[in-house]
């Protein structure tokens, strides 16, 4: 997904959310003090790019008390969140008839200026290609292969390795015994 449509998607359809609070609305655990919701990732590949991963499913987030943000638990076993209201919101979007070039630019615009080579990029390469794939499966867009095949079933198919696997329960292990600040 690209990352300026990702961003601008909440407030041009703010009526395909269930409530206020952009991705919040949804479900989608965000902590404060960071750029972007717990599960999801930025990368540039010729262009900036959201990729959901691992936590977007298998993060948790508990009340901390009425003047705290929530602690989030950067892994769980088990799916923790249901991302079907998240695809539902993406491909509703794809759906509506704003979702053109026109209208996203002048959401981009008040985030950040982009080339002419990116704006045309966006105006006949992604958005069009997004829309297109947002309607037909909106998991295809968001998630890796691995991840997808992951939570069709996930006896099938490990994303991590067993080292893997191993390093990162010791790190929760860890990262538990730690006083929160």
């Amino acid at each position: 997904m690209p990352y300026w449509m990702w961003l601008a998607m909440p407030r041009l359809f703010p009526e395909h959310l269930s409530g206020p609070g952009g991705y919040a609305a949804l479900g989608i655990s965000w902590e404060e003090g960071r750029e972007m919701q717990v599960g999801f990732a930025k990368r540039k590949v010729g262009y900036l790019r959201v990729t959901g991963n691992c936590a977007l499913c298998h993060a948790v987030s508990t009340p901390n008390g009425n003047d705290q943000a929530p602690a989030i638990h950067p892994f769980s076993g088990g799916r923790t969140t249901d991302i079907g209201p998240l695809l539902a919101f993406y491909r509703n979007c794809a759906q509506d008839p704003r979702f053109n070039p026109d209208e996203f630019f002048s959401e981009i615009d008040d985030d950040t200026k982009l080339s002419i080579a990116d704006r045309l990029l966006y105006r006949y390469f992604l958005i069009p290609r997004i829309k297109r794939a947002l309607i037909e499966d909106p998991a295809g867009v968001l998630l890796p292969a691995e991840i997808r095949a992951h939570a069709r079933d996930p006896h099938s198919v490990a994303p991590l390795s067993d080292q893997q696997m191993k390093d990162l329960a010791n790190w929760m292990k860890l990262e538990g015994q730690r006083p929160t600040p």
